[in-house]
């Protein structure tokens, strides 16, 4: 590992190199400017909200995904209301027979070809 110090600026590596197996690995600083940074720069952001607990997080977390899931479930339906009726028609089969769920659904992972002559 090879570090380069900018004497001026209270020895701050300004570049490292490193070489490992993947290769050889540089950072570079530049623009350095030294002194206090601005107060703002550590401060939460105006919609912040705290929570007392992780669970309370998730909780509210959960709560604002079932509120879009149902938001999306009106929108659709509202959609489907003609002028001339005034009344929600029957869903199409699909959308009668989907189920309810906040759980989003992961890709499935694809199989990794077997090499001929593997034992597993």
């Amino acid at each position: 590992m090879f570090v380069w110090q900018a004497t001026d600026l209270k020895l701050i590596p300004v570049k490292t190199e490193m070489t490992s197996d993947l290769g050889l690995a540089t950072s570079c600083l530049r623009n350095i400017k030294l002194g206090k940074p601005d107060a703002s720069l550590f401060s939460p952001p105006s919609d912040y909200t705290k929570y007392d607990s992780v669970q309370a997080m998730m909780m509210q977390s959960m709560m604002r995904n079932m509120r879009n899931v149902k938001s999306q479930e009106e929108t659709e339906i509202s959609r489907q209301i003609t002028p001339e009726q005034g009344t929600t028609p029957n869903p199409p089969q699909e959308t009668q027979s989907k189920k309810r769920s906040w759980i989003p659904q992961l890709p499935k992972i694809p199989q990794i070809p077997r090499i001929p002559g593997s034992s597993e």
